[in-house]
């Protein structure tokens, strides 16, 4: 009598394994193309921000001025996703506060999006 479940004859994927794990690979890699050129643009919007701040004479400067510079910045380093308009700048009480509050949308596919919200804090003493 013969076996029919020897170890050789159930080796590897079978071919609906093998459509299931390249179907996930696909919609993974399809995500993170999606996903991580937003979020490298939060971080250089964030190291822009950073850098502005960095300025010794940043307190003599008004908000107008301290958002043109940060417009100026974006351009420069290519940021379309915001605005410096569309960025907060305040000066309360010897501190000037910069927040960051935006999200983008992108398509994944037909009626499905990826929404993705970025928020973050920037406190200098201008004293």
């Amino acid at each position: 009598m013969r076996r029919m479940n020897s170890a050789k004859s159930m080796r590897g994927l079978s071919v609906s394994g093998w459509l299931v794990s390249i179907i996930a690979v696909v919609v993974f890699a399809t995500a993170g193309v999606k996903i991580v050129p937003s979020m490298l643009d939060f971080n250089t919007v964030k190291s822009l921000i950073n850098n502005v701040l960095s300025d010794n004479k940043i307190g003599l400067k008004s908000v107008d001025e301290i958002s043109k510079e940060i417009d100026r910045r974006f351009l420069v380093n290519s940021i379309t996703v915001l605005k410096a308009q569309d960025i907060k700048i305040d000066k309360v009480d010897g501190v000037l506060i910069v927040e960051l509050d935006y999200e983008v949308r992108e398509n994944f596919f037909e009626n499905v999006d990826f929404v993705m919200t970025y928020k973050h804090e920037f406190k200098k003493n201008i004293r």
